[in-house]
């Protein structure tokens, strides 16, 4: 059986997208895909043209015989983003110290809820962490993100480990 495509509808934040460009799907995996129309406003963007961002869009992709699963979540980008296994904390903002002295905690970046888990037990190792996570992680670098336990509320951002 062929499968027909899908349709996904969101918003392209900035860069440019055409029909028939190569893109990869970030969800669970990293997919290669194939954009076979644009819609902004309900109508048709012309082969040749090229929609910018900021905008809403609608796209249709082909050549996705490939993929097993319907999506669900993820992004589309040009970017061949490599999985981030392990960083560093940069802790911006926290009413109460105690989240620091934990060795496994739970953050919420990008719509996405991961697990960090610190590395080694050292003061110079005390900001590296170990993504614990069932899905790969993409695009998180740099990111901010919030840790919410008890009453301990604080904001950090996720750096590169080397």
């Amino acid at each position: 059986m062929k499968v027909m495509g899908w349709l996904l509808s969101g918003y392209l934040a900035s860069g440019c997208l055409k029909i028939d460009q190569d893109l990869l799907w970030y969800d669970n995996d990293k997919v290669k895909v194939k954009i076979n129309s644009i819609y902004q406003n309900n109508l048709p963007i012309n082969r040749c043209e090229c929609i910018y961002g900021p905008a809403t869009i609608t796209i249709t992709l082909k050549d996705i015989d490939n993929i097993d699963n319907k999506p669900k979540f993820g992004f589309l980008s040009n970017i061949d983003y490599v999985e981030t296994k392990f960083v560093k904390i940069i802790w911006v903002y926290f009413n109460n110290d105690a989240m620091l002295y934990d060795k496994e905690f739970v953050i919420h970046i990008k719509n996405f809820t991961i697990k960090v888990k610190q590395i080694g037990d050292s003061e110079i190792l005390m900001n590296e962490y170990q993504i614990i996570s069932q899905y790969p992680c993409y695009n998180i670098l740099n990111s901010y993100f919030i840790y919410d336990k008890d009453e301990t509320l604080a904001i950090g951002k996720l750096i590169d480990y080397f």
